[in-house]
């Protein structure tokens, strides 16, 4: 809705590369930072696997929830 047609492609490109660029990079590597780094023990790999879901769940909420409210002005505007 927010997004005028002849650009949504390439909107919906750009959001899939960040997406999967993200999961494919910095997944890994939080999961090693938390196990080298905070953990100190490569043998606790479960409990960086747990704490690094539950921190990237968190920023996840939080950024739905600050975006929530322009979302609902454009589907306001839109009708």
């Amino acid at each position: 809705m927010v997004t005028p047609p002849q650009f949504r492609g390439r909107i919906a490109a750009a959001f899939l590369m960040t997406y999967n660029l993200m999961g494919i990079c910095l997944g890994p590597m939080l999961v090693a930072f938390v196990t080298d780094f905070i953990l100190k023990n490569p043998a606790k790999i479960r409990e960086s696997r747990a704490i690094t879901y539950m921190g990237v769940s968190i920023a996840a909420i939080l950024v739905f929830a600050l975006g929530l409210r322009p979302a609902r002005e454009a589907w306001r505007a839109d009708d």
